[in-house]
């Protein structure tokens, strides 16, 4: 069985689609984050942990929906016929997914007491990133693309 390879010459603007789509989403994801910060500090403690849950996972889609419309853009000049909305929305919504599981994991290892300092922090928030993102950005993108590649290309997990 034949495997699936981008088309040749292609590999040096998928590099720069996905670096641009993180340079422009992460900051827009700030920024959004950085919005709602009064709003965030206002609330009562019994709202704080749920509100920032919702205000990390919207920078989440955010930051995915950057990423994945620069990728879309690289990508619709290798295959023409990617529905680039639904690249933009299946990215947008694992960025969305990470950003909930991620905070909800972090959130539950703060409730469990100081057994875990910054660091570890730091480190458990990049493992679940990278996991979580492979696994949701790859499978949900994966589904897009096998729509208009070679049928005869394998797709593990798809």
């Amino acid at each position: 069985m034949e495997t699936w390879a981008p088309p040749k010459g292609f590999a040096g603007s998928w590099v720069l689609a996905c670096m641009a789509g993180l340079a422009i989403g992460a900051p827009l994801a700030t920024l959004w984050g950085l919005s709602m910060r009064p709003s965030v500090l206002a609330m009562e403690a019994g709202r704080f942990a749920a509100l920032l849950v919702v205000v990390r996972a919207v920078g989440g889609a955010i930051a995915g929906g950057a990423l994945g419309a620069a990728q879309a853009w690289a990508l619709r000049r290798a295959y023409p016929d990617l529905p680039a909305a639904a690249w933009i929305g299946v990215s947008a919504a694992a960025g969305f997914a990470v950003a909930v599981s991620s905070g909800l994991v972090i959130g539950a290892l703060a409730r469990h007491g100081g057994a875990v300092s910054i660091a570890g922090y730091v480190v458990v928030g990049a493992v679940l990133h990278g996991v979580l993102g492979g696994v949701l950005f790859g499978i949900g993108q994966a589904r897009v693309l096998r729509a208009v590649t070679d049928p005869r290309g394998t797709w593990p997990l798809v």
